[in-house]
């Protein structure tokens, strides 16, 4: 589980942010998490924190978790020989009862306030079905299921290990501005 996974790839944002990245072997799966209240007006998505501040958005979680998971399948796929994975995107509102509907909802991939003591694993075994059911039917063909090999490989695609290498150099050109600070106080007490 990757978690604030940050997105300089987005199609559609100068930055975006996927909540949960979860790399597994039913699938990889992006979650929106939204907690508190949900609500849209006239296009216009508002999020009520459980503090009461609200928060609007052309752009609702749905829609959120689906441009970040293409984002993420993008990276992958240019980054790796890794293509036909199963991908899917799931949205959690845990203190919600969200049972709206229209062409942008999938109810499918939620996880409401009626179910949320369920087990995560329970919820990624239903998005791993809904979205293998999915890719078939708009593929005609089954995805390729990734193994622990392909999801070690993946997760440092997308969280690479860093680290950097402090040189003899950088630590030289350290010294000498330190030098020169110190100079620079000397001449200020002298004066």
């Amino acid at each position: 589980v990757l978690h604030s996974l940050g997105l300089t790839i987005h199609a559609h944002k100068i930055w975006g942010e996927c909540d949960f990245v979860i790399l597994s072997q039913g699938g990889i799966f992006v979650i929106e998490v939204k907690g508190g209240g949900v609500e849209c007006h006239d296009g216009t998505w508002i999020f009520t924190k459980n503090t009461g501040i609200k928060n609007t958005k052309k752009e609702g979680p749905f829609e959120q978790a689906k441009t970040a998971m293409f984002a993420v399948k993008d990276f992958i796929e240019s980054n790796s020989d890794y293509k036909r994975l199963l991908y899917g995107y799931g949205v959690i509102m845990p203190d919600e009862v969200f049972d709206q509907n229209g062409p942008e909802i999938e109810l499918n991939v939620l996880l409401d306030k009626r179910n949320i003591d369920d087990t995560l694993e329970n919820f990624i075994r239903c998005l791993s079905r809904f979205w293998k059911n999915n890719y078939s039917v708009k593929h005609n063909s089954s995805p390729t299921m990734p193994d622990k090999k392909m999801l070690e490989e993946i997760r440092l695609i997308l969280r690479p290990e860093i680290k950097t290498v402090y040189t003899l150099n950088t630590s030289f050109s350290q010294i000498c501005q330190e030098q020169v600070e110190l100079t620079e106080e000397q001449c200020g007490i002298l004066h």
